[in-house]
């Protein structure tokens, strides 16, 4: 007989053994994937302003016809900077993000939880109209960046914005290949003006010796002013910089994200209207003409002459 108190074992028919362990595991995996994939009722696009433009108008075109498209509410949000924006993502505030090359490279630093959707692309043979350019008062006798070596504590230098790509990430990289790492302590002041325009007007204006900003801004200012190249000089133009992307939270229903890209890409073709609008929030996205599938090299590639460095740059503005 049984002693009272012991336990009795169970032993289950091998088949019906089989089938718990399937449910016990497709169980396992609901769960696992419903964590992984965020149900949402209302998706929160998101982008952040630039001077007096909050960029809401550009992109809500294509929120309300996305969202309408899928039968989901919309709600479009503007962040006063970049590094807001970046903060939002952090914390997973938005779902789906319009930022800029910089911005993307600063998320990075936080948050693991966004993927590219897609970026704005040019024409075969378009110009690019977002670049850097590096200029001097003509006052201050620089004519080319070699005059700034063993200039250290003798120049003023004038920025954008510390969200900004073409006005202070690509700067910062150039002055880095000069052996200025530290342009804080090199400059004998760094301000920010907040705008393209603004910076190049501190340059006109002998406010300060240096200027770094989107160059579009100095050929623009050219056009208009015909005795600018008696002002300033042109010391430097980068490389065309990548566009920046559209990004997604990627615990997103596959649904949703599936469906973000499909629009993105073929987006000239299904609503040219709200290509425009978007195109017309960012002067450097004006030439392109549709978007295309990029991946995140498609951004580090802007630091590929020296890593170390541009990440230095790059977590230095990581707050």
């Amino acid at each position: 007989m049984e002693e009272q108190g012991s336990v009795k074992q169970i032993r289950l028919p091998l088949v019906q053994h089989s089938m718990t362990l399937r449910l016990l595991f497709f169980i396992l995996f609901s769960t696992s994937v419903y964590a992984q994939s965020v149900k949402t009722d209302t998706l929160i696009f998101a982008t952040y302003r630039y001077s007096d433009n909050n960029r809401i108008k550009n992109i809500r075109p294509f929120a309300e016809w996305f969202g309408a498209n899928l039968k989901v509410a919309v709600k479009v949000r503007s962040f006063d900077s970049v590094h807001d924006l970046v903060d939002a993502i952090q914390m997973k505030k938005v779902d789906i993000v319009f930022i800029n090359t910089f911005g993307y490279l600063l998320s990075r630093e936080h948050s693991d939880q966004y993927k590219i959707a897609a970026a704005l692309s040019l024409p075969e043979n378009a110009r690019s109209t977002y670049q850097t350019a590096i200029v001097s008062s003509v006052a201050s006798n620089i004519r080319s960046l070699e005059n700034l070596k063993g200039m250290a504590g003798k120049y003023s230098l004038s920025l954008v914005n510390p969200g900004s790509t073409s006005g202070n990430l690509i700067p910062r990289l150039q002055f880095a290949q000069l052996g200025i790492t530290e342009p804080e302590k090199f400059f004998t002041s760094i301000t920010y003006t907040k705008n393209h325009t603004l910076t190049l007007r501190e340059i006109v204006d002998g406010k300060a010796d240096i200027g770094a900003f989107g160059s579009e801004e100095f050929y623009k200012a050219q056009q208009a002013d015909k005795e600018l190249r008696r002002k300033v000089n042109l010391l430097w133009e980068s490389q065309p910089i990548p566009l920046g992307p559209v990004l997604f939270r990627s615990d997103l229903q596959e649904e949703i994200s599936s469906r973000l890209i499909e629009s993105l890409l073929s987006l000239h073709r299904e609503n040219p209207a709200a290509l425009e609008a978007i195109k017309s929030g960012w002067t450097e996205a004006i030439p392109a003409n549709k978007f295309q599938v990029v991946d995140e090299h498609y951004y580090t590639d802007i630091i590929k002459n020296d890593p170390v460095t541009g990440m230095n740059i790059i977590r230095a503005f990581a707050r």
